[in-house]
């Protein structure tokens, strides 16, 4: 296994409630009214109500995590604070320390009582529209932009969550995934990554990092008419210094779930990062694999807590979202992500190949001419691509010569007007079952489909205007919970 991972894994220490309260009182003379515990993956987090109703958080660290990488997580908060987020605070204990030691079944804990940040996970909100998206980009953008003047020694860690050793624990823990297909699907995923990112990787820049930037670790309020204001940023017990484009690819990780049919929701939050701290291009070309990792370390360690530690009820009900984290961008077209990307961000487009040397791998033929079979081809009028097939051997016979299509094109010849069937062309998504006069049938927006008797196409269902940038680079084919109630840190 790897180096990252001990073999028992990290589950939680071993604390109660009880316990909790008997620790604030002892070490930080708090008197506890109320107790709840918190979601966490490998740490242990309690908020604490006083009889004022006043709350405050106090979390007992992973005993594998040293004094000094506690310290860099509040050095990371107290950044943030000074930025002008809202973050959990140190509070002093009865001897004046930030950060207390205290020891639990025979080992040594770092305990910490901090400030309570008011509101709920975003996580919480079942559909995230593109104005929220492109906020929670913002604020990437403005939290990695403050981060990267911040040094300090327990940043420098070796932790699961850095994807520069992302390839490292998927490798180590994919044979903790129960279901064969999943193993083979990430195993070639893997190989694709590792291919992608090798002549990326000292390319990129590194600075410290939150590491979980996600949809469970910024919470917000309701503001008028039904408007989301964020209003803080919680849990930095990930902070380390990372890549800088490895912030990017956590958050937008954590959108797909919330609309795992569009897996280009990512945009507005992209575009927002880059508003406040531009990507290079390397950034770019790295930032749709590392998304795909960030998935792929979400879903094989989720599989791997749940089995060292059987009763962490946050690690296992995450185990769908995590797995969509993963196999929606897994699935989709990459090349085409990258070029939505730099077509949202106003950046040059990939050069398309030199097709010049495939030719002589057939010498004897003319140069082929390019037949475009696609829904704003110029070759169809009035009608003509309802003639299906027959209308494709006439665009055939009319080039006189060897022709060249497009490798995976949805073409227009291949869907059908008003039919009961789906059209035999190129599917982007399976949608939601719809309902129609009491009976239930399966919905299929197929790539290229629709009519085109007026050379107009209709919009899709459910796209938002924001993020239709992708149209450009072609249609694209499908591929931690605390809640209200994580606050850790």
């Amino acid at each position: 296994m790897s180096a990252l991972i001990a073999p028992e894994g990290l589950p939680r220490p071993a604390v109660s409630a009880d316990d909790a309260v008997r620790l604030a009182a002892e070490f930080y003379g708090v008197g506890t009214a109320q107790v709840k515990e918190l979601g966490s993956q490998q740490d242990r987090n309690f908020r604490l109500t006083a009889a004022d109703g006043s709350r405050q958080l106090l979390k007992i660290s992973n005993p594998a995590f040293t004094r000094t990488e506690i310290e860099a997580q509040n050095a990371a908060m107290e950044c943030l604070a000074a930025a002008g987020f809202a973050t959990p605070l140190p509070q002093l204990s009865v001897n004046g320390e930030p950060v207390e030691t205290t020891v639990l079944g025979g080992q040594e804990h770092r305990l910490r009582l901090l400030s309570y940040v008011e509101g709920t996970p975003v996580i919480d909100r079942p559909h995230l529209g593109p104005a929220l998206r492109s906020a929670l980009g913002d604020w990437l953008g403005r939290a990695s932009t403050a981060l990267a003047g911040l040094e300090h020694p327990g940043l420098d860690r070796s932790l699961q969550w850095d994807l520069r050793h992302g390839e490292e624990v998927v490798a180590a823990l994919v044979p903790f995934v129960r279901a064969e297909w999943k193993q083979d699907l990430l195993l070639r995923t893997l190989e694709r990554i590792s291919s992608t990112l090798a002549p990326l990787k000292d390319q990129l820049p590194v600075q410290a990092v939150h590491g979980d930037l996600t949809d469970d670790n910024i919470v917000c309020t309701s503001g008028p008419r039904g408007s989301v204001e964020l209003t803080g940023i919680i849990d930095f017990s990930d902070a380390m210094y990372s890549w800088r484009v490895a912030e990017l690819a956590v958050g937008c990780s954590a959108l797909f779930h919330h609309d795992p049919v569009n897996p280009l929701t990512v945009l507005p939050m992209i575009r927002a990062f880059h508003a406040r701290a531009p990507l290079s291009d390397a950034e770019v070309r790295a930032l749709w694999p590392l998304i795909v990792l960030r998935g792929a370390v979400l879903a094989v360690s989720g599989e791997h807590q749940v089995t060292i530690d059987a009763g962490n009820d946050y690690a296992s009900d995450a185990l769908d979202r995590e797995w969509a984290m993963f196999e929606v961008p897994a699935r989709s077209d990459w090349n085409a992500a990258e070029a939505s990307i730099r077509a949202a961000l106003g950046m040059e487009l990939p050069s398309p190949p030199d097709t010049s040397a495939w030719l002589p791998l057939v010498p004897s033929l003319p140069v082929p001419a390019p037949v475009d079979f696609s829904w704003d081809s110029e070759e169809f009028s009035n009608g003509s691509w309802l003639d299906g097939a027959a209308e494709e051997e006439r665009i055939f016979a009319e080039a006189a010569g060897a022709v060249l299509t497009r490798f995976g094109e949805a073409r227009l010849t291949r869907a059908a007007v008003n039919s009961a069937e789906e059209p035999a062309n190129t599917a982007i998504a399976n949608r939601p079952a719809r309902r129609r006069g009491g009976r239930r049938r399966a919905f299929r927006r197929p790539a290229g489909g629709g009519s085109r008797t007026g050379a107009r196409r209709r919009p899709a269902r459910n796209s938002e205007p924001a993020d239709r940038v992708g149209a450009a680079a072609g249609r694209l084919s499908r591929g931690r919970d605390a809640a209200s109630v994580r606050q850790g840190v």
